[in-house]
């Protein structure tokens, strides 16, 4: 198990970049897929997001709970705001 601090930019649709604060644990999946060494990383992460842009301002309250996959084509989010 690892713990990973991290951020990053994401763009919305509409062209808004979204900057991401993260920090959480990693872990290979190897409990649901026996010993598999190729079993994917899985993560829970924290977020919280910063932006300007007046459309997405309520973002800059939100806390939020990630469970993650990494795979071969890259990361997959399932994202839950805390309430």
């Amino acid at each position: 198990m690892l713990s990973s601090i991290s951020g990053w930019f994401f763009q919305t649709d509409d062209g808004v970049p979204i900057y991401v604060s993260s920090g959480g644990l990693l872990s290979p999946a190897r409990q649901s897929h026996g010993d598999d060494e190729s079993a994917p990383l899985t993560m829970r992460i924290f977020m919280t997001f910063e932006t300007s842009d007046a459309d997405y301002i309520w973002l800059n309250d939100v806390v939020a709970f990630a469970r993650g996959e990494a795979g071969p084509d890259g990361i997959i989010y399932r994202v839950f705001e805390m309430v």
